[in-house]
């Protein structure tokens, strides 16, 4: 019986969740922030205390990369915005944009419901979750994620890097955001024994064909977490070991891995400096100082950084 009422009430508490971030005085840590903690601990803290104030000052071709980044991802989603200004604003999809979603607060009640209800859904929509401990809110805003029958089944991160050169492995720390989400939806009391975590890798062939690579990506991103709402089922999925499963429509410059999400390993804590979400939170609220130098497993595998300690 627990099992039954447990979807619902964890979906109410998101739809109630959503609408006290709605307060512009509370200011949440992101998912996004958390997962740039992995990189650079410093770079990442700058960039938290910047805040509202950097997108002020958001270059133009940024700007209009991220409008373009958006459209890779699938029309079913609840829409973000950031107003820049009164002429002009960018929909984000949180693929590195800091400022907390306004939007319809009907709509996401109407997700949330869909998924409370047992549908299958694909989209993507705000996870939050409140830390009594440290008195503060956790925010993730997924590239895309799929549900079935009230449990997450798939949370897709997607990544274009600038570099070509970063097309070779997708790396350790790249993990951290989809994990932060899964773990806000753990928290959150959302059953995640069959969920997996994706992380799709698009190669940009060069910045006069972006436009059609970003073109192409609504559709395939969909079709990635479609055809692995079971895949998980189907598969020994393990938290420290990716998996690349075979998927007929991924074009050439497209790369795709798979982890198994577990409540008991905490991949965060793992990779890079072995600091965890309560170490991170410590340094956003200043109780500690960040470390200044890149993390030790900076351009690595995540199998090869978790074998070795640093």
């Amino acid at each position: 019986m627990t099992k039954v009422s447990k979807p619902r009430t964890a979906c109410q508490d998101q739809v109630e969740l959503y609408d006290t971030l709605r307060d512009p005085g509370l200011r949440p840590i992101l998912a996004v922030e958390l997962g740039k903690a992995k990189f650079n601990q410093l770079k990442a803290l700058n960039e938290f205390h910047m805040g509202m104030e950097s997108l002020q000052s958001v270059p133009e071709d940024t700007a209009t990369r991220s409008a373009k980044m958006v459209k890779a991802r699938d029309g079913d989603s609840v829409p973000a915005f950031s107003a820049l200004d009164d002429d002009k604003s960018v929909e984000t999809a949180d693929s590195g944009d800091d400022e907390v979603s306004s939007m319809p607060q009907n709509k996401v009640a109407e997700v949330w419901e869909r998924i409370a209800n047992g549908e299958r859904w694909i989209g993507a929509v705000p996870v939050s979750f409140y830390r009594e401990m440290e008195d503060v809110y956790l925010v993730g805003r997924p590239f895309l994620m799929g549900f079935n029958r009230g449990q997450p089944r798939v949370i897709l991160n997607q990544i274009l890097p600038r570099a070509g050169g970063n097309m070779g492995r997708i790396y350790a720390n790249e993990w951290a955001r989809p994990w932060v989400i899964a773990k806000i939806l753990d928290a959150s009391g959302f059953n995640m024994d069959q969920t997996s975590l994706v992380t799709m890798k698009a190669q940009e062939p060069g910045s006069a064909d972006e436009d059609s690579v970003l073109g192409y990506l609504p559709g395939n991103a969909r079709k990635t977490v479609d055809e692995l709402m079971a895949y998980r089922a189907n598969h020994d999925l393990r938290p420290d070991r990716t998996a690349k499963p075979s998927l007929s429509h991924e074009p050439p410059y497209v790369q795709t891995e798979v982890l198994g999400y577990d409540t008991e390993f905490s991949l965060y804590d793992r990779i890079g400096f072995g600091d965890s979400i309560k170490d991170i939170i410590a340094v956003f609220q200043g109780e500690q100082g960040p470390r200044q130098d890149d993390t030790p497993d900076k351009g690595l595998s995540l199998e090869y950084a978790l074998k070795h300690k640093f």
